[in-house]
């Protein structure tokens, strides 16, 4: 029963064509990279896009974009930058 659970919860979603969409998420796969392309799957959609900058796993994205066969191609791209803070210990 998890099994079917895990599976349903990873299948893809399927948008209209031609509506415009803002996704934030975070990056739960490594992108896959094809000349100067990169592809990934982001809650659900395909985002295809340039290779620079590139994207990992755990990056928190927002991607905006028209849909196009159930992917977005060269979709506006923000990245989260991460918090570098070192942790406080007790003093």
């Amino acid at each position: 029963m998890l099994f079917f659970w895990r599976f349903s919860t990873t299948k893809s979603i399927s948008y209209p064509a031609g509506i415009k969409i803002r996704i934030t998420a975070i990056l739960k796969e490594q992108p896959r990279f094809a000349g100067n392309i990169q592809k990934f799957n982001l809650a659900g959609i395909k985002v295809i896009t340039w290779r620079y900058p590139e994207y990992r796993y755990g990056d928190r994205l927002t991607v905006v974009g028209i849909v196009k066969n159930n992917s977005l191609e060269t979709p506006v791209i923000e990245k989260e930058e991460r918090s570098e803070k070192p942790l406080q210990g007790k003093q």
